[in-house]
């Protein structure tokens, strides 16, 4: 679940500097990139998809949907997708492609749903984040076994299987940082509205063009060096703390 931003934070940044945003965006992503404490700005930025996500459940504030319904459906269409993935067929791997992004947006909306009803808590969060873990660590498989008979052969299997073992192991190390209170420990590298997971909805236009093999191989590529960048973040912060 991603930080809460306002509009109007925004809005008000925007005017004073245009460029702010961007600026303020990129320098969050090198400090956390080179394992500096990331340090809360005044000026909030809410990502693209964040603010899709606001406008998408604006409708269901004073309903019973809860947030956790929300979570459960973007789990569901993300193991529903992983599944088509995992067929081999061009036409289910299409569907898979839409259903992976109606579940991303999904796992924003019902952070976004808890903020505006005000049904925010540290069990629906763990349920979020966890929920979330299991749905990308089902398409990394998903989509390497899709491609098990194509050019990549046995090592599209092998960089899906690198890919989630790389995505817990980063999960694991970000959750023990922030039970330890590690300043930045759930940021993300961020710019422009746009952050690193934002990365994934390209799996749905590149299945669609049949361009799913380089984005198979950025998974066992960018997963494992994402893992040791936090990796190292980690024992920085265990090593300062001792």
């Amino acid at each position: 679940m991603r930080p809460s931003w306002t509009d109007s934070a925004y809005i008000r940044a925007s005017r004073e500097e245009p460029s702010a945003p961007f600026l303020l965006a990129l320098r969050r992503s090198v400090r956390y990139m080179t394992g500096l404490p990331v340090v809360e700005e005044n000026v909030a930025i809410k990502p693209w998809d964040s603010r899709l996500a606001l406008w998408l459940v604006r409708p269901l504030r004073s309903t019973r949907v809860h947030p956790n319904h929300l979570t459960t459906v973007s789990l569901i269409a993300g193991l529903t997708a992983a599944a088509l993935y995992a067929t081999g067929d061009g036409r289910a791997a299409s569907w898979g492609g839409a259903l992976y992004v109606l579940s991303a947006i999904l796992d924003h909306a019902d952070g976004e749903l808890a903020r505006l009803a005000g049904k925010m808590s540290a069990s629906g969060g763990e349920y979020d984040r966890l929920c979330d873990l299991v749905a990308r660590v089902a398409l990394f498989m998903g989509v390497g076994l899709s491609l098990r008979y194509g050019p990549l052969g046995a090592w599209a299997v092998v960089c899906g299987i690198v890919g989630a073992t790389s995505l817990v192991v980063t999960f694991s190390l970000r959750s023990e940082m922030a039970r330890r209170d590690v300043p930045g420990s759930l940021d993300q590298p961020s710019a422009g509205g746009f952050d690193l997971n934002d990365a994934l909805y390209l799996v749905a236009p590149l299945t669609w063009l049949g361009w799913l093999a380089p984005f198979v191989v950025g998974v066992g590529l960018g997963t494992p060096i994402f893992c040791l960048v936090t990796a190292r973040k980690y024992q920085r912060a265990t090593t300062e703390r001792v």
